[in-house]
């Protein structure tokens, strides 16, 4: 027996080469149906039979003629056969109908050395193959390679690969040139969506008409493909990851050594994980929050939400800026309950009980599985792919913050139309060790002054649904974006969004321009000094006024690098209360079309 591996690489570059969401939507199935179709139709198309179940594939052993399919993800399979010559040829069919049908996909794989009769040295076997899998990867060429542009060859309107043909997207619109990629991206784009929402609200997922019709009134259709996501002058990239799920696999074969158990655990846990996640998200988009049965279900807007790539615990999409937020919130909220309290969580939470059990000295092993969300808020018009880039680098903070234990969401409101890495916008946010405000130069990057920042106005990730001795918890910053909103009686949308807690006796103790006023104290000095001596200035006038800073609000202005207090939410929650309300723009064109409905509905 032997152990097969096939793989995808650079899957992200590859979804988001462009700014089109109907070929990322596209590019996004063609990885998802590599682990999920074409494994097996690959292992039919040359003539042996598949199946799921160890017992019946060690049954099968004495003709020598099944495959077992360990685990299914996207862009990910683990397999066993009965011979090398029987992987070899499953790689082969695979890796060639990616070439032949030009998808621009980047794939290989590997069979590894065989396994014992007795399944003793699987595990070895199968980390041996995965390492040599990756070591593989560094000798092949990539992609790009297949189509080398030359200078007379006119390139693609959407990737920048050369053209092959021209084509209109529709009616009365002017041919525009196509690279063999695209065409094939084109041609599977429709199916492509209709799976998501398939997945979404379809009549095999189980939802009631009631529910499916909600799904559907939420979510933007194929048939309102071309005008995208309902906005409020923002847009926001949600990008969700899992924490923990490396922790399992990169232990899995130490954890459990006896062959068979290490098996099935692959094929269990892969298969739960993704049923997981659909589990969640169908959850969010109807507005439910398994976590607390008697809330009433939150409505969101019609065709506010996008989903882009759902696999595994990988999860992308657009959303209304002024629900983004609290749909982020809900997910993870959700995604929490189920690896908590649901049948699918209960083998990630054996599995990490069973690491810490073996593994005593392993560091940051959780309890249970959770989501890590990175949202990135940017006007309509700013490239989506640089949006989902930063969002899936503020996923990373969100899980290295958090220390992958729980769930949390890292958020960022981008005003500019540069287009840049998270770490140049944050390395402007702080003001590192020894700056002066007679310093002209730019702050210094991570790597040349490695020493801990005095002070940064980016703030940090917000937990959900738990307690942390150092982050914020979503409510802590509800509360402190109603506090940053603006007064009853300022200028704001008429509706109220979902997560919008306006009551209507609410008191305001800041009016709209000393809540603004603060800003610039924390932004523009260049110096620590300067932040306190512009605060101190702030915190005078408001004085004179006869008004009072909120405690909440108060305790995020307070500036101790001394006592650990050396970033502040203050800017984060502002910005998150500047999404919510929206442009003026953005609120006149949704309420014309699209009326906002308010918080909750029972």
């Amino acid at each position: 027996m032997y152990w097969v591996i096939i793989e995808t690489g650079s899957n992200q570059r590859y979804i988001f080469a462009t700014n089109k969401q109907r070929l990322q939507v596209a590019a996004s199935a063609a990885v998802w149906q590599l682990g999920f179709v074409w494994i097996e139709e690959a292992i039919r198309g040359v003539a042996l039979s598949y199946c799921r179940d160890l017992a019946e594939f060690e049954y099968n052993a004495r003709d020598k003629r099944s495959v077992m399919h360990v685990v299914k993800a996207s862009g990910r399979a683990v397999l066993l056969v009965h011979t090398a010559e029987d992987g070899r040829a499953i790689i082969t069919a695979v890796t060639r109908r990616a070439l032949e049908e030009k998808t621009g996909i980047d794939v290989w794989g590997r069979v590894s050395e065989p396994i014992d009769a007795g399944f003793e040295t699987a595990g070895d076997r199968f980390f041996e193959t995965d390492v040599l899998l990756r070591e593989q990867r560094t000798k092949r060429l990539p992609p790009t390679v297949r189509f080398p542009t030359l200078p007379f060859h006119e390139q693609c309107a959407y990737t920048g690969l050369p053209a092959a043909t021209v084509g209109k997207e529709v009616v009365g619109e002017n041919p525009k040139a196509r690279s063999d990629v695209t065409e094939f991206l084109f041609e599977k784009a429709t199916g492509a969506r209709q799976r998501l929402l398939n997945e979404l609200h379809g009549e095999e997922v189980g939802l009631t008409s009631e529910e499916q019709t909600t799904a559907k009134r939420c979510t933007v259709q194929m048939d309102q493909m071309w005008d995208g996501v309902r906005n409020n002058g923002w847009v926001a990239a949600i990008h969700a990851d899992g924490n923990g799920i490396g922790k399992i696999f990169a232990n899995l074969r130490i954890t459990y050594p006896d062959g068979r158990t290490f098996v099935e655990k692959q094929k269990e846990l892969s298969d739960a994980l993704e049923k997981l996640t659909w589990k969640a998200l169908r959850d969010t988009v109807l507005g439910i929050d398994r976590t607390d049965q008697n809330k009433g279900r939150t409505v969101w807007p019609n065709r506010s939400i996008l989903p882009i790539i759902v696999g595994g615990d990988d999860i992308s999409a657009a959303a209304h800026g002024g629900i983004a937020f609290e749909f982020a919130a809900l997910l993870v909220a959700n995604f929490g309950h189920y690896a908590r309290a649901d049948e699918l969580g209960l083998p990630f939470i054996t599995a990490f009980d069973d690491i810490r059990a073996k593994l005593p000295t392993l560091d940051d092993v959780p309890k249970q599985l959770s989501l890590a969300v990175g949202l990135v808020f940017t006007k309509p018009n700013h490239p989506f792919s640089h949006s989902i880039s930063l969002a899936e680098e503020l996923t990373s903070s969100a899980k290295k913050h958090s220390k992958r234990r729980t769930g949390a969401i890292d958020s960022l409101v981008l005003y500019e139309s540069a287009v840049r890495g998270l770490a140049d916008i944050r390395d402007l946010m702080t003001i590192p060790e020894g700056r002066t405000e007679d310093d002209d130069t730019n702050p210094p990057t991570t790597a040349e002054a490695p020493g801990k920042p005095v002070f940064s106005y980016a703030g940090k990730p917000i937990i959900v649904n738990d307690e942390h001795g150092e982050l914020m918890t979503v409510g802590e910053v509800r509360k402190l974006i109603d506090e940053l909103s603006p007064r009853p009686d300022a200028d704001r949308p008429a509706e109220q969004l979902p997560g919008q807690h306006h009551a209507a006796d609410s008191v305001k103790t800041l009016s709209r321009r000393q809540i603004q006023g603060l800003r610039p104290a924390l932004t523009e000095p260049r110096a620590l000094a300067g932040v306190t001596d512009q605060l101190r200035l702030v915190r005078a006038r408001i004085d004179l006024s006869g008004n009072q800073i909120p405690g909440i609000v108060a305790e995020e202005l307070r500036i101790d690098p001394a006592a650990g207090k050396d970033s502040t939410m203050f800017v984060t929650a502002l910005d998150l209360a500047v999404v919510r309300a929206g442009t003026v723009e953005g609120n006149a064109r949704a309420n014309d079309d699209n009326p906002v409905p308010t918080a909750a509905t029972t």
